[in-house]
Order: C-alpha cells, then structure tokens, then sequence
C-alpha cells in the first residue's frame, strides 16, 4: 500500500525560517520586536490578522487576509493607533497591497516583490509623520505617567 505522504514535498524549518524574513507578515513581527526593545516600554506595536471580503470578478467572493500594525501607548488602558495595514491580494504572500493611515488611508500601492514592498514600509517608517507620532506617543505616555504620581495639597 502507498503511503501518502510521500507524495507531500520534505519542507525543511530551514527553508521555513528563511522565508519568514521575506513575507509582509514576517516583516511586520520583526518590525513590532524592534519597537518593542526600542523604546523602553513607553511605546509598543502589536500585528492583528483580519480578513476583508472581496468580490473576485467573477461573482463570487474572497478572502483577502489583512495583516494591521498597531502602536500601542501604555496611556490610562492603552491607546491603540493604527499606522498601516497590508492586504495579500491573491491569496498568497505576493502581490500585497500597502495602505498606511496618516490622517486617512493612503495607498502606497500594490507590491508583487519584496523589493519593491520594503523600500515603500521603510520609506514610510523614517517619514517625518512616523517620527513626529512616536514623539507625540511618547510625550503623552510621559505625561500620564508623571499624573499618576503627583501628589496633591490635599492628600
């Protein structure tokens, strides 16, 4: 008798980490790593999957899995702050769609590389609105921890 799993390709966890590293997603984790580590817990990210529905063109619907990323400001509990989204579009790692939210939504475009995809997250990333929001977050998560501890006359 045949065993079936023979016919299934040997992956190795080689082949599955190095890939990782070349996926939207993973880049997102290790993005929210580095802002977790980096800013001394006054400031965090968190990576949400969700799904949007599409209509496919011919009829029917699909599942376009979304991946959000989210600043997190440890302020009273906890301000969340949507800064960009990634849409896979087919159904597989590659194209991917790059919405970032300033003030609304802006597409940055549709990315069917790594490449192309990275140079548009980084640019994004070391804008002067990035830097300008990390400041802001950082200032609010300050001021609410130096609230927590004033003591008033009438203690």
């Amino acid at each position: 008798m045949l065993d079936i799993k023979q016919v299934l390709p040997n992956v190795s966890e080689k082949k599955i980490d190095d890939h990782k590293g070349n996926t939207p997603y993973g880049i997102l984790i290790e993005l929210s790593k580095a802002v977790n580590e980096k800013y001394n817990k006054k400031l965090f990210a968190n990576v949400v999957e969700s799904y949007k529905l599409k209509k496919d063109g011919k009829g029917g619907d699909r599942e376009n899995l979304v991946f959000a990323f989210y600043f997190i400001a440890p302020i009273a509990k906890g301000y969340l702050y949507r800064l960009l989204e990634i849409e896979q579009i087919a159904g597989s790692v590659y194209p991917v769609k790059l919405t970032v939210y300033e003030n609304n939504p802006v597409s940055k475009g549709i990315f069917k590389q790594f490449d192309g995809f990275l140079e548009a997250l980084t640019d994004f990333m070391q804008s002067a609105f990035v830097e300008t929001l990390i400041i802001n977050l950082m200032t609010q998560v300050e001021l609410y921890e130096e609230s927590r501890t004033l003591k008033y006359p009438f203690e």
